[in-house]
């Protein structure tokens, strides 16, 4: 079989448009045979039904094929399968994978010709992360010893907010008593509440791998791309093109991970929010160099 002659199906008039196309067509041995596939569709919502007389069920996934008589019509895995048996199975694994690499390659050639743009975002991310980076690093080396563990286990458990335990007042008291029991030593004592005194914002960056969300899932990869030329896609191995497409297919939300990752860099370094940190009765006095540097960006 060769790859030219396999037909690339995109919508469903590329099949009923075709001269030499039945709807349904009746296989009888000596009469009317399978000769070949054609072309194989796959759809999301389209639904075609079984050229195969007997059947005619309808698949989103199929198979355009030519008959001995020079007729064309569509069949199901199934069918195909069931009723053309191995020489059906045989051409069906050659069409499959020449499909699957030729979506793949036209998945990646499609973002090689946003390349220039996609770059530009995410070295911009890169350059945001070195400069994150560095005041995480002269954060870490101006708190005392276990701060940034207790940090990241607030980020962990998704605990933002500092509270403080302050006497009711007593109305409050009063209410309270009223739908709670107590004991006579209760009744003469006044409880206890929570409240919120502040926030802590964009802890999670400090949970982030910066190496890991934007040097190795993106910009290494890109860059590799980039040095590609057009007409040697065509002659890559299956690993290297199946490696770029899932990479294409993932690039929106790994972009939106690292851009979330930045953001909430920024939301940690900034001079509001380190000031928070004294009313969990962190020693302010070596965080002074790094909140009266912050760079503009983090101000």
């Amino acid at each position: 079989m060769n790859h030219d002659d396999i037909v690339m199906i995109e919508c469903a008039d590329d099949i009923s448009g075709r001269p030499s196309f039945h709807e349904k067509l009746i296989f009888e041995e000596g009469v009317r045979g399978f000769d070949k596939i054609l072309g194989v569709y796959r759809f999301k919502d389209t639904w075609i039904r079984c050229g195969i007389s007997d059947c005619r069920e309808n698949h989103l996934h199929g198979y355009l094929i030519s008959t001995t008589d020079g007729l064309e019509t569509v069949i199901g895995k199934d069918c195909g399968k069931k009723i053309f048996s191995v020489e059906f199975v045989e051409q069906m694994k050659i069409v499959d994978a020449f499909h699957s690499r030729r979506r793949k390659i036209e998945t990646v050639k499609k973002l090689k010709n946003e390349l220039t743009y996609v770059l530009v975002a995410v070295e911009n991310l890169q350059r945001s992360n070195i400069d994150l980076s560095e005041l995480k690093d002269q954060f870490k080396g101006a708190v005392p010893p276990g701060t940034l563990s207790l940090l990241q286990e607030r980020a962990r458990k998704g605990n933002t907010a500092i509270m403080q335990t302050v006497r009711m007042t007593k109305s409050e008291w009063a209410a309270h008593r009223e739908v709670n029991r107590s004991t006579e030593r209760q009744r003469h004592s006044r409880g206890f509440k929570e409240i919120s005194i502040g926030e802590l914002r964009g802890l999670d960056y400090l949970l982030g791998n910066s190496e890991i969300i934007i040097i190795t899932s993106l910009l290494n990869p890109l860059r590799d791309l980039a040095k590609l030329k057009d007409h040697e896609m065509d002659d890559l191995d299956n690993s290297r093109i199946s490696t770029w497409a899932k990479l294409a297919n993932e690039l929106p939300q790994r972009i939106k991970t690292a851009q979330t990752f930045i953001n909430d860099g920024y939301k940690f370094f900034t001079e509001s929010n380190l000031l928070e940190l004294k009313k969990l009765d962190i020693d302010m006095g070596p965080l002074r160099f790094l909140i009266q540097n912050l760079p503009k960006t983090a101000a």
